[in-house]
């Protein structure tokens, strides 16, 4: 034990520079008992024995248990945070759907942006190793961005764009809509269970 804190190291960052251990720390997977430590405190001298710290296996077990909880805990905040974005979601694509005439026309033009950071925090940091799903918030990623692009291009346009390919674009935004409700729906009800 003396010897972890006496033999200097040296860190690649400075090599000139010699470093000591600070605190020591003892694992085992059993027990440490009273009287381990009693014996190994009494072989440091006074200034040695406040940096040692002992982790028998029970310790140890509780340290790994409340790392799985925190970890659990922060995947159920990020599942809740997904689920509550992709409810505000449905709303948005609802109204923006609602308002596009039988005729493929605009009554209006829904403006508000749906909220995609957390199924882009979903892409970049996969909670679940399941490819499907991940394809899946992928598309539906793709599929919000399209009906926000088509919503502002006529938003800018004051209406002025009109014809054929207006037509197509619209009816095609009314169908991502519905798909992205649908696809919001069965992706939320999965999230409410876990």
């Amino acid at each position: 034990m003396q010897q972890a804190f006496n033999v200097p190291y040296h860190v690649p960052q400075a090599l000139a520079e010699e470093r000591y251990v600070s605190a020591v720390y003892v694992f085992n997977t059993g027990d440490i008992t009273a009287n381990a430590r009693t014996q190994i405190y009494h072989g440091l001298p006074a200034n040695m024995r406040a940096n040692v710290r002992f982790f028998s296996g029970a310790t140890l077990e509780i340290l790994a248990n409340s790392q799985q909880r925190n970890e659990l805990a922060n995947l159920r905040q990020k599942l809740t945070a997904l689920n509550n974005q992709l409810k505000y979601n449905i709303e948005i694509w609802q109204d923006t759907a609602a308002s596009i005439n039988p005729d493929n026309t605009l009554k209006h033009v829904e403006i508000r942006p749906p909220m995609l950071h957390g199924i882009e925090d979903f892409l970049s940091q996969p909670l679940f190793t399941n490819p499907v799903a991940n394809d899946k918030m992928f598309g539906f990623w793709q599929w919000a961005h399209m009906i926000r692009t088509v919503s502002m291009k006529h938003y800018m346009s004051g209406f002025t764009f009109v014809g054929p390919v207006a037509e197509m674009e619209i009816a095609t935004m009314k169908t991502m809509c519905g798909d992205c409700i649908a696809m919001a729906n069965s992706s939320a009800m999965p999230l409410n269970n876990r």
